[in-house]
């Protein structure tokens, strides 16, 4: 009798390795941001499932596992502890990845397991908006590029660690980029490129120029000033020159993937390519002025040779002077009087070095405090640097402030 109960009983099929409750939300999220790799928050770990495990374990160097190892569609998968986020997001955003953060957006204890607690993104790095701007050189800016094409071409660089956003135009160029574009491009050495998605040939002419940078088409209506998240100062709604379009579309695209850091964008400010004298980037190259030509790297440069700057904020600026070579004579000569003041005066020198040793990188603490996985330690730091300010005030009050602002 119980033999033939148990034959006519039908037997459960096999559920399937993606139809699980977590799986599903993993993948109705990784379904809004096709083009990223998806850091999916479980405890401790960010965990990558699918095609993102595939592509992420071998570029960070991590085990590739599977989901429910005894099942025939089991599920590629791979993770890294949330504490060493930071470093695997860089990894992933200089290899030319987006990645999408996906965080627990309430509190697992009121659901308490009667579902699964509800999770979305909070942020998308990419290779020109990174997870940790005090993860990055100090010497160096960190250039997210917008293009807007026209009669001349618009120019904007954000450099989203800091939130300097500046703007310039160049005279259009025929089969390509015009020469003095060309070489701006090459010096701000941007990890991203933003174009307008209605100009195929100037994507044509960016890829000719800079075939390893990676770039990213967006609709025309980010290139609108009126609609822009954020009009910091010098950016009007009512600006509608080529530069302005160009800087707009930057503000559009930090404030899809990091609202958070629009506040760091205070103002815009313009510069003419004219200003600056243009070092092309093969006498760059050959003047080893930022990398030498064995490695690459910033080992016997002229900048390691003279750098003997404080802070990482001096260090960035002393890099922008030497990048960006005065024309103006009126200029030179008031950074020439500014040195000149404090080369003859050692004990002022000795007491301004002294003062600005406390100091942090002001600029990406403050742009770290905004970020959502802030952390005490940061505002540590930051408060250390508020406190180094009243020296340094009172070190400039004994020597002459105006001629020192004006360099």
């Amino acid at each position: 009798m119980s033999g033939k109960t148990g034959a006519g009983k039908k037997s459960a099929k096999p559920k399937s390795a993606l139809d699980t409750p977590m799986m599903r939300q993993f993948l109705e999220i990784k379904a809004r941001y096709p083009d990223a790799i998806l850091f999916y928050r479980m405890g401790d770990f960010y965990e990558m499932f699918l095609r993102d495990a595939e592509v992420a374990a071998p570029l960070l160097d991590i085990a590739l596992t599977t989901r429910d190892k005894n099942k025939a569609d089991a599920v590629p998968m791979c993770g890294v502890p949330v504490h060493a986020a930071d470093q695997h997001l860089e990894t992933l955003a200089a290899a030319g990845h987006r990645v999408a953060i996906c965080e627990q957006v309430e509190d697992a204890k009121a659901v308490a397991g009667k579902r699964l607690v509800r999770r979305d993104v909070v942020e998308v790095v990419t290779p020109g908006l990174v997870s940790d701007p005090q993860s990055l050189a100090g010497t160096s800016e960190l250039a997210l590029v917008a293009l807007h094409p026209g009669a001349s071409l618009g120019l904007a660089v954000l450099d989203a660690s800091t939130g300097d956003l500046r703007a310039t135009t160049a005279a259009s160029g025929e089969g390509g980029l015009p020469t003095l574009l060309q070489e701006e491009l090459h010096r701000l050495a941007p990890r991203e490129i933003l174009l307008h998605g209605d100009d195929p040939e100037l994507e044509a002419a960016v890829a000719r120029a800079l075939p390893d940078v990676p770039r990213a088409t967006l609709p025309a209506a980010d290139f609108d000033v009126a609609s822009a998240p954020r009009h910091p100062a010098g950016l009007d709604a009512g600006d509608v020159d080529l530069a302005a379009l160009a800087a707009a579309a930057l503000l559009h695209y930090v404030g899809r993937h990091q609202p958070f850091a629009l506040g760091q964008t205070a103002r815009l400010r313009r510069y003419e390519l004219s200003d600056a004298m243009l070092v092309d980037e093969s006498t760059r190259a050959h003047l080893e002025l930022f990398a030498n030509s064995e490695d690459g790297t910033r080992a016997r440069t002229l900048i390691e040779r003279i750098d003997m700057t404080q802070t990482p904020l001096g260090a960035r600026r002393l890099a922008r002077w030497l990048a960006y070579p005065l024309l103006d004579a009126t200029a030179i000569r008031a950074r020439q009087d500014a040195t000149a003041f404090l080369a003859e005066r050692d004990r002022l020198r000795g007491r301004l070095a002294t003062a600005l040793r406390p100091v942090r990188d002001l600029e990406r603490l403050l742009a770290k405090a905004a970020r959502p996985g802030a952390v005490p330690r940061d505002l540590v730091e930051l408060r250390a640097t508020l406190e180094a300010l009243p020296e340094l005030e009172a070190v400039f009050a004994a020597g002459d402030d105006e001629l020192l602002d004006g360099a």
